[in-house]
């Protein structure tokens, strides 16, 4: 059973991640086009990679699932059944989606801070030519 968990875990934050990878992939690449222009795919793939590992480390993190394995719980340890497992899963994906949505909060912080630093220095540079 702790095989399966360990795989379904996987496989479910590696679900969600895709999932919103491929829901935000337009909008990013979209805010990658107007920053930083020819670089926009090589940057877009970054941050493809960095949801999918985001994801994958919060939503199945091995710390979490060594508690079923540790001897040292062995008196106070849950049983691993379906309705634990199913548990398993569902925290799963709430906690993929959290690692997710932080790595999405901070691109969005930083790409806005850079947008403004961009749309400065272009009216600059028109205050100049005028």
């Amino acid at each position: 059973m702790f095989l399966t968990l360990l795989l379904v875990t996987f496989v479910l934050a590696v679900l969600t991640s895709f999932v919103v990878e491929r829901a935000m992939r337009k909008p990013i690449s979209q805010i990658l086009g107007k920053i930083v222009g020819d670089l926009a795919g090589a940057w877009q793939k970054y941050v493809s990679l960095g949801l999918y590992v985001m994801g994958i480390a919060w939503g199945a993190p091995v710390s979490r699932l060594q508690y079923y394995l540790d001897p040292g719980f062995q008196s106070e340890r849950t049983p691993l059944d379906m309705p634990h497992a199913i548990l398993e899963g569902y925290r799963t994906i709430i906690d993929t989606m959290a690692g997710v949505t932080t790595l999405l909060l901070a691109f969005f912080v930083v790409t806005m801070i850079a947008y403004v630093i961009v749309r400065g220095q272009e009216a600059r540079a028109q205050r100049r030519a005028v």
